[in-house]
């Protein structure tokens, strides 16, 4: 499946002229939203009233001080066309930007806007008459933010709403670890380490992994934890398979996982259990949700990687970086969208007093490896 959506400038902001002078427009746009959030049609008097109301009274320009809106949901939806065209019609009526992958199996997106769009994204997703019975419990993750941190609004129908160019028939999610909580995923962790520092020379029956990239584990992770020479998601597979040996993860060891925001770790699960890893658990709501609920107490620590114009949020858990420039090994974690891997592409960490000199090539640890 190949269909997709992305809209330009023009298209994105088509609604997001004044309407004070303008009535019967702002009544139109009102019904046009009715529809899109709630899916009854003819939509009430009282719904259009409502939507027409916020629409007249929402500002030219978007605010700068929204939020960004992370979420993924298994299901099984026959007709994903059409979840396409409805989530065009959703996100362009309320002036969101994102990237949002549909398909068979479920829906998969970041998306980012003022707070009342944000808002009224996730009441259409939880109350509305058709799409509702497959996302209405689907959770949210919510991180300062607005329409500024995505250049457009990309919507797309494909195979896997999580590429990992393995077939989501053979690797279903429905055979994935076991979830865990916050809390429940950090005991485990802290038993580990725990375990490790009583008996250093005692191999641990708990394995902590980290299925992130590469480069999103340098600026954050939880201790102890395995960080894989990955550059994109669809490596695990033949990064997996030889972890699954080293660390001989068939005999009874546990295996602990963790992404960004967890939807990773539900296909890097079923992978793994499909290759005989029994005891497979993994971070529900991902280290996102781990820092919200654990707050000081976090074992992760650093910065969380995220796919969009922030590139990172705060830092959590240090003072200090957890990462360092690749040029004078000062410690660092912000990422410039202008430096990356001359071999790969891929973020490099480069100071600011490095950006401004004339440097050698800049070349990623997984690439650096290579040539040794």
């Amino acid at each position: 499946m190949h269909r997709e959506h992305n809209t330009n400038l023009s298209l994105l902001f088509r609604n997001s002229e004044p309407h004070s002078s303008n009535k019967p427009d702002s009544k139109k746009l009102g019904r046009q939203l009715s529809i899109a959030v709630l899916g009854v049609e003819p939509p009430t008097a009282q719904s259009v009233s409502r939507f027409t109301q916020l629409v007249h009274e929402r500002p030219v320009r978007q605010p700068l001080n929204g939020k960004v809106l992370l979420f993924y949901h298994y299901c099984t939806i026959e007709q994903p066309q059409e979840l396409l065209d409805w989530q065009v019609l959703l996100c362009g009526l309320l002036r969101l930007r994102g990237r949002i992958h549909v398909g068979k199996e479920g829906m998969n997106g970041t998306v980012g806007g003022s707070c009342e769009a944000i808002r009224l994204y996730k009441e259409s997703v939880q109350t509305h008459c058709r799409w509702s019975v497959h996302f209405g419990t689907m959770p949210f993750k919510e991180s300062l933010g607005g329409h500024h941190c995505f250049p457009n609004l990309y919507v797309r129908v494909c195979r896997e709403i999580c590429q990992m160019n393995l077939s989501p028939e053979l690797i279903h999610w429905k055979n994935g670890g076991r979830h865990l909580k916050a809390v429940e995923f950090h005991k485990l962790v802290e038993e580990m380490n725990t375990g490790i520092r009583n008996k250093p020379n005692v191999p641990t029956d708990t394995v902590l992994l980290d299925v992130r990239n590469l480069y999103e584990s340098a600026v954050g992770q939880f201790d102890g934890a395995i960080r894989i020479p990955t550059r994109h998601f669809i490596d695990f597979p033949e990064v997996a398979d030889r972890l699954i040996e080293r660390y001989d993860l068939r005999k009874k060891k546990k295996v602990l996982m963790y992404c960004t925001g967890g939807i990773r770790c539900e296909r890097a699960s079923a992978y793994l259990r499909s290759k005989g890893v029994t005891q497979c658990f993994q971070l529900l709501g991902g280290i996102h949700n781990y820092v919200e609920e654990m707050g000081e107490a976090t074992f992760f620590r650093g910065k969380n990687f995220v796919f969009d114009r922030r590139l990172t949020t705060k830092r959590v858990g240090t003072q200090l970086p957890v990462s360092t420039c690749i040029f004078c090994d000062e410690y660092h974690d912000e990422y410039d969208k202008h430096f990356s891997c001359d071999t790969c592409s891929c973020l490099v960490l480069v100071c600011k007093s490095c950006r401004t000199q004339k440097m050698r090539t800049a070349v990623c640890s997984t690439c650096f490896a290579k040539e040794f």
